[in-house]
């Protein structure tokens, strides 16, 4: 991490907690010990090399990331906005199923129900 925060050429680093967090076998485990001191890892070599220490959401309170180093935050993250987006389509095509007269209406299979 050191070496490649002292790359000169870019002007920052993202840290993906969810995509580390799968690397080491700790899926969606955003707390975890192994996942926090990579993230301070980030930011540490960040700003001793000057350059944004950026990450995906609020993994931790915004004081904390604040404090480490980070500048640049996202308020969001593609799967949660994806996952977000199917269940209100479903939502959507099971009203119009329901909608429907008995005698065509077909059985509604969905794990978000």
């Amino acid at each position: 991490m050191e070496k490649i925060a002292a790359v000169p050429g870019f002007d920052g680093i993202l840290f993906g907690p969810g995509d580390f967090s799968h690397r080491i076998g700790k899926a969606g485990q955003l707390d975890h010990p192994e996942v926090v001191a990579a993230r301070k890892r980030v930011a540490a070599a960040c700003k001793k090399n000057g350059k944004f220490a950026m990450t995906a959401g609020l993994i931790a309170p915004l004081a904390e990331l604040v404090d480490e180093g980070y500048r640049v935050i996202g308020i969001g993250a593609d799967v949660i906005a994806i996952s977000s987006y199917v269940k209100q389509r479903l939502e959507v095509v099971n009203g119009h199923i329901k909608a429907l007269p008995d005698n065509v209406r077909p059985p509604v299979r969905t794990p978000y129900n």
